[in-house]
């Protein structure tokens, strides 16, 4: 196991949050899409434009559960390393930043640490 490895996983957290909000901003426009505008004109374009984001919105759930797998795929790998590991205080240090994302400062804090 590298350092790259155990970074991995904060990585594939962060794409796994900007994927859920790219969902929610989806979500959103297709709610927008569904107020009723009868005041305006008519677009023809309107029913290509909500088939569109339907699909951006099947394709990024899609992504998100990819991505999902890949994070417990590693945080499971991951586990096991830290189960491997003899130094209690190294298997905490290496459990709280790796796995909980927490900062290395808030991980110093967290064991009682000087910062």
């Amino acid at each position: 196991m590298t350092i790259k490895d155990l970074y991995r996983l904060n990585d594939l957290r962060k794409l796994i949050a900007k994927t859920k909000r790219k969902i929610a901003q989806v979500e959103a426009s297709l709610d927008a899409a569904g107020v009723n505008y009868s005041a305006l004109p008519k677009n023809k374009s309107t029913k290509n434009s909500i088939a569109d984001r339907n699909n951006r919105l099947i394709d990024l759930r899609d992504i998100l559960k990819a991505q999902e797998s890949e994070y417990t795929e590693k945080l499971i790998e991951i586990e096991h390393f830290i189960l491997n590991i003899e130094d209690v205080h190294i298997k905490l240090i290496i459990s709280l930043h790796f796995v909980d994302g927490l900062t290395w400062m808030q991980t110093a804090q967290r064991i009682g640490g000087n910062t």
